[in-house]
Protein backbone atom coordinates (compact mmCIF):
# COMPACT_ATOMS: atom_id res chain seq x y z
CA UNK A 1 0.00 0.00 0.00
CA UNK A 2 1.83 3.30 -0.83
CA UNK A 3 0.98 6.70 0.98
CA UNK A 4 -0.51 9.77 -0.42
CA UNK A 5 2.20 12.48 -0.67
CA UNK A 6 1.95 14.81 2.10
CA UNK A 7 0.95 18.03 1.42
CA UNK A 8 2.82 21.25 1.29
CA UNK A 9 1.39 22.98 4.47
CA UNK A 10 2.20 19.66 6.14
CA UNK A 11 5.58 19.44 4.58
CA UNK A 12 6.29 23.15 5.50
CA UNK A 13 4.78 22.60 9.34
CA UNK A 14 7.46 19.51 9.62
CA UNK A 15 10.66 21.84 8.38
CA UNK A 16 10.33 20.06 5.03
CA UNK A 17 11.38 21.69 1.83
CA UNK A 18 8.19 23.16 -0.47
CA UNK A 19 9.81 20.80 -3.30
CA UNK A 20 12.73 20.21 -5.51
CA UNK A 21 14.06 23.58 -6.59
CA UNK A 22 14.66 23.40 -10.31
CA UNK A 23 14.67 26.53 -13.21
CA UNK A 24 11.27 27.55 -12.63
CA UNK A 25 12.36 28.08 -9.08
CA UNK A 26 14.29 30.88 -10.27
CA UNK A 27 11.69 32.53 -11.97
CA UNK A 28 13.39 36.03 -12.65
CA UNK A 29 16.18 33.93 -13.96
CA UNK A 30 15.03 34.44 -17.47
CA UNK A 31 14.33 38.07 -17.27
CA UNK A 32 17.44 38.94 -15.82
CA UNK A 33 19.33 37.14 -18.94
CA UNK A 34 16.88 38.65 -20.93
CA UNK A 35 17.72 42.34 -20.00
CA UNK A 36 21.07 42.40 -18.75
CA UNK A 37 22.47 38.85 -20.54
CA UNK A 38 23.55 35.59 -19.50
CA UNK A 39 27.11 36.45 -18.02
CA UNK A 40 25.18 38.93 -16.07
CA UNK A 41 22.68 37.23 -14.90
CA UNK A 42 24.84 34.14 -14.30
CA UNK A 43 27.30 36.83 -11.65
CA UNK A 44 24.05 37.19 -10.21
CA UNK A 45 23.24 33.68 -9.03
CA UNK A 46 26.79 33.60 -7.97
CA UNK A 47 26.40 36.06 -5.81
CA UNK A 48 23.05 35.25 -4.72
CA UNK A 49 24.97 31.57 -3.62
CA UNK A 50 27.79 33.60 -1.79
CA UNK A 51 25.34 36.04 -0.17
CA UNK A 52 22.74 33.54 0.80
CA UNK A 53 25.57 30.40 2.05
CA UNK A 54 26.92 33.51 4.63
CA UNK A 55 23.27 34.72 5.85
CA UNK A 56 22.46 31.32 6.68
CA UNK A 57 25.70 30.63 8.68
CA UNK A 58 25.01 34.12 10.35
CA UNK A 59 20.84 33.35 10.60
CA UNK A 60 22.62 30.31 12.73
CA UNK A 61 24.53 32.04 15.05
CA UNK A 62 21.74 34.83 15.80
CA UNK A 63 19.28 31.65 16.47
CA UNK A 64 21.74 30.02 18.85
CA UNK A 65 22.07 32.45 20.50
CA UNK A 66 18.57 33.96 20.52
CA UNK A 67 19.27 37.09 18.74
CA UNK A 68 15.91 38.42 17.48
CA UNK A 69 16.97 41.64 16.10
CA UNK A 70 19.99 40.30 14.21
CA UNK A 71 17.68 37.25 13.10
CA UNK A 72 14.94 39.15 11.47
CA UNK A 73 17.07 41.47 9.98
CA UNK A 74 19.30 39.01 8.30
CA UNK A 75 15.87 36.80 7.01
CA UNK A 76 14.71 40.41 5.55
CA UNK A 77 18.25 41.04 3.91
CA UNK A 78 17.65 37.66 2.28
CA UNK A 79 14.39 38.07 1.25
CA UNK A 80 15.22 40.99 -0.80
CA UNK A 81 17.78 38.88 -2.44
CA UNK A 82 15.02 36.38 -3.39
CA UNK A 83 13.28 38.97 -5.00
CA UNK A 84 15.67 39.63 -7.31
CA UNK A 85 16.51 36.27 -8.73
CA UNK A 86 12.69 34.68 -7.77
CA UNK A 87 13.49 31.97 -5.66
CA UNK A 88 9.90 31.90 -4.23
CA UNK A 89 10.87 28.56 -2.39
CA UNK A 90 13.32 30.14 -0.19
CA UNK A 91 11.53 33.25 -0.16
CA UNK A 92 8.24 31.50 1.44
CA UNK A 93 10.59 29.99 4.39
CA UNK A 94 11.68 33.42 4.92
CA UNK A 95 8.41 34.73 5.39
CA UNK A 96 7.76 31.55 7.61
CA UNK A 97 10.60 32.66 9.69
CA UNK A 98 9.82 36.26 10.10
CA UNK A 99 6.88 34.65 11.56
CA UNK A 100 8.27 33.05 13.81
CA UNK A 101 10.64 35.44 14.73
CA UNK A 102 7.42 37.65 15.59
CA UNK A 103 7.07 35.72 18.87
CA UNK A 104 10.09 33.35 19.03
CA UNK A 105 9.13 29.90 19.82
CA UNK A 106 13.42 29.00 19.47
CA UNK A 107 12.31 25.50 18.81
CA UNK A 108 9.94 26.40 16.18
CA UNK A 109 12.70 29.27 14.90
CA UNK A 110 15.49 26.84 14.60
CA UNK A 111 12.33 24.39 12.51
CA UNK A 112 11.62 27.20 10.16
CA UNK A 113 15.12 28.16 9.91
CA UNK A 114 16.29 24.85 9.02
CA UNK A 115 13.76 24.70 6.41
CA UNK A 116 15.17 27.82 5.14
CA UNK A 117 18.47 25.79 4.51
CA UNK A 118 17.05 23.39 2.92
CA UNK A 119 15.07 25.67 0.51
CA UNK A 120 18.38 27.33 -0.31
CA UNK A 121 20.19 24.80 -0.55
CA UNK A 122 17.46 23.21 -3.29
CA UNK A 123 18.22 26.50 -5.05
CA UNK A 124 21.68 26.39 -5.06
CA UNK A 125 21.92 22.86 -6.86
CA UNK A 126 19.30 24.55 -9.43
CA UNK A 127 21.87 27.53 -9.80
CA UNK A 128 25.08 24.84 -10.17
CA UNK A 129 23.33 23.46 -12.87
CA UNK A 130 22.90 26.66 -14.63
CA UNK A 131 26.40 27.55 -14.35
CA UNK A 132 27.82 24.45 -15.16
Amino acid sequence: MSSAPMPKRDQRAAGMPNGPADSNELVAFQMLEKNLGRDSALEILRSFMFFAGQSISELRRAVRSANTKQARTLVHELSNSCHVIGAANVLRSCRVLEEELANPDWKKVETATDALSAEANAVAKCITKLLS
